[in-house]
């Protein structure tokens, strides 16, 4: 339902751009700059009444339009600011992961066996196919891999500060696949922990270190670091990055309706999810008429350890143009979510 507020908002804008118009074939560049910084507006004041509505205390917000920065924001919290991304991190992971297969010149079909054979000698194989599970399977939750370690057996680490990859990546070898690699989709933190793995066997360097100088870096970002509170979640939650340099981030990697400038159907790190919905490189996408919305969703909450934290962070890149990125601290479980990721919706897409 569009509530009175929302119908206010639309019919606000539309006049905005009726009014405009008329300057449409003097100043086209005007016009255009003039609409986007209306619905980035409206989208800012949407994000504000939802933190208000639940609750949160501080969030921040970047908007872009065509890949041109329209708006940062935030509520106690500044859009430039590293803030914790949660589950966002598994884009880093994942374009980070094809950048280092590309400047290796390798494939995203090479395998666990292929590319971490001294990790798997070094634990008990609680199953023999994880040999066969491919870096895009791992890129695209079609692993087979449905661990959930890191609920059960997270807490008995005495410190969240330090990445724990070997002793993480040892339970998860310990239970076996619940289906054959390639066999559908399922999401589950292990693929990404695994594919932090193979990044530093890839690159020969720390996972950290690898997506800072052959990803961000090149790209102006030099403020995302891993979490020194929780690094443990390393490759599957743990980055902290600002949402203006995750949008930045993000506009560089899907540009124009495409992955890294080549049409989404061509990836071959894909899996179906459903409903016309597909997982691929860290982000859910979906095919549009318009062309692909591309988006995903971070939440962490965590009480024990003498810890208590709650963290969330989303994106969305639409295929209209517009692309918005939040953080905030809390996560937004029970539709809380959905309820964001809808009200982003109709304000880029009116009817």
């Amino acid at each position: 339902m569009v509530t009175a507020d929302e119908r206010s908002a639309v019919d606000r804008r539309k006049t905005t751009f009726m009014v405009l118009a008329g300057w449409l074939f003097l100043h086209p560049g005007t016009v255009l700059a003039a609409d986007a910084a209306a619905v980035a507006g409206e989208l800012q004041t949407a994000f504000n009444s939802w933190m208000k509505k639940h609750r949160i205390k501080a969030g921040a917000i970047a908007v872009s339009y065509q890949g041109r920065p329209v708006l940062t924001g935030g509520k106690k919290r500044d859009a430039r600011t590293p803030a914790r991304v949660a589950s966002l991190s598994k884009t880093i992971t994942a374009l980070c992961a094809l950048e280092v297969l590309r400047q290796s010149g390798k494939s995203v079909e090479l395998t666990l066996q292929e590319v971490i054979p001294q990790s798997l000698a070094a634990v008990r194989l609680a199953d023999q196919r994880y040999r066969t599970i491919s870096l895009a399977q791992l890129i695209s939750h079609n692993s087979g891999i449905q661990s959930r370690y890191h609920q059960s057996q997270l807490g008995q680490l005495a410190s969240f500060a330090q990445e724990s990859k070997a002793w993480q990546l040892a339970r998860v070898l310990a239970e076996p696949l619940a289906s054959d690699p390639g066999s559908g989709y399922h999401y589950n933190n292990a693929n990404y922990l695994v594919l932090g793995v193979a990044i530093e066997a890839l690159s020969g360097e720390s996972y950290e270190r690898t997506c800072q100088r052959q990803l961000l870096s090149p790209l102006g970002i030099s403020s995302a670091a891993l979490d020194r509170n929780w690094r443990v979640m390393t490759a599957w939650g743990g980055w902290r990055i600002s949402a203006a340099d995750f949008l930045a981030l993000i506009d560089h990697s899907f540009p124009d309706n495409t992955i890294l400038g080549r049409a989404p159907e061509s990836t071959i790190a894909l899996c179906d999810v459903g409903r016309g919905a597909s997982y691929g490189p860290g982000t859910l996408l979906r095919k549009t008429r318009q062309g692909y919305n591309f988006w995903h969703a971070g939440s962490w909450r965590w009480k024990g350890n003498q810890r208590n934290d709650r963290f969330g962070a989303y994106f969305a890149a639409y295929d209209n143009g517009y692309t918005v990125v939040v953080n905030y601290d809390h996560d937004a479980y029970d539709g809380q979510q959905a309820e964001l990721d809808g009200l982003f919706y109709r304000i880029t897409h009116p009817r």
